[in-house]
């Protein structure tokens, strides 16, 4: 599954008028709470992540156009909204060839932290 190229996903959903697929992977904060993240892409085509915490929280961070089709830029700083009202943003490093990403982030209420998708 490791090898899944997100542009080929994307490249057959568009062929087959949308599809959903997502990939997971995990992180922690600072002070050691662990995260999961899951990068998603949905049938409308658009495309983010979603960081979850043991602790009951969940941050969305959702690509813009521009960033989505950009194919050259391996980071992007992308916005984060929480499901407790906390803001963010998140630092990713995105590698397309292999379908990774690489997520720092940092959280209006003082959470700092990473996960790896991939």
């Amino acid at each position: 599954m490791k090898a899944i190229n997100v542009v080929a996903v994307a490249a057959t959903c568009v062929l087959l008028a949308g599809c959903e697929a997502t990939r997971g992977g995990s992180g922690q904060t600072t002070t050691g709470e662990p995260v999961v993240a899951e990068i998603w892409q949905d049938a409308s085509l658009r495309q983010g992540f979603t960081i979850t915490s043991v602790n009951g929280w969940q941050c969305i961070g959702t690509l813009t156009n521009e960033q989505r089709n950009n194919v050259s830029a391996s980071v992007v700083q992308v916005p984060l909204k929480c499901s407790n009202g906390v803001t963010g943003t998140s630092l990713v490093s995105i590698d397309r060839l292999k379908s990774e990403a690489d997520i720092n982030f940092r959280l209006s209420n003082g959470i700092v932290g990473n996960a790896e998708i991939g």
